[in-house]
């Protein structure tokens, strides 16, 4: 669930953003603010987060940059709320990695797989790797009826991780039966 509070005063979000939440099928809602004032974003929030907790939800984030909503947080941890975890993260995706429920290992896994650090030196080499890929097969088709498909193979090579078998198969598949084996014979002592 995803829920966004916004005011007459910032009304929008980036295109991108929205279409990020709509990619994710959740249950959204936007819940626009009567009045403004000091703190009474802070307090419908704090009515919100009650309200989600009698409802049943366990696992509730406040998203923000902004250094407020520690009183919410702090009230939780004060009456010792034990079945609910409350947290406050930069980003939808921060908050989800600091959750805790076994139900959301996989999604976890795959939001820490996309966070982590990557070394630039291995992209590097395989983008080197790739790059010398490309240029044998553009010289392998260069001279043939295929030479303009010299994307789309490479693409074959790299969705099957170089797998003679698979790369065969696919051939096959995507180019008919003719012109996938002799895309592949072309290509094969490449892999």
């Amino acid at each position: 669930k995803l829920y966004i509070f916004y005011s007459k005063t910032c009304n929008y979000i980036r295109g991108d953003e929205y279409e990020r939440i709509e990619a994710t099928n959740c249950e959204f809602r936007a819940i626009r603010l009567l009045q403004c004032g000091k703190d009474f974003l802070d307090k419908y929030i704090a009515t919100a987060v009650g309200e989600w907790y009698k409802s049943g939800e366990k696992e509730i984030a406040i998203i923000s940059k902004d250094k407020g909503y520690q009183a919410i947080l702090d009230y939780y941890k004060a009456t010792e709320v034990e079945d609910l975890h409350i947290i406050k993260a930069p980003s939808v995706e921060q908050a989800l990695l600091l959750f805790k429920n076994p139900a959301d290992r996989e999604r976890r896994a795959i939001l820490s797989s996309r966070v982590r650090h990557v070394n630039l030196d291995e992209i590097r080499i395989r983008a080197k790797e790739r790059d010398k890929i490309r240029a044998e097969i553009r010289k392998v088709l260069d001279d043939t009826a295929f030479w303009y498909q010299v994307q789309e193979v490479c693409d074959l090579i790299n969705e099957n991780k170089g797998n003679k078998k698979m790369v065969y198969t696919r051939a096959l598949h995507n180019f008919g039966r003719d012109n996938g084996r002799a895309i592949y014979n072309k290509i094969k002592e490449i892999l």
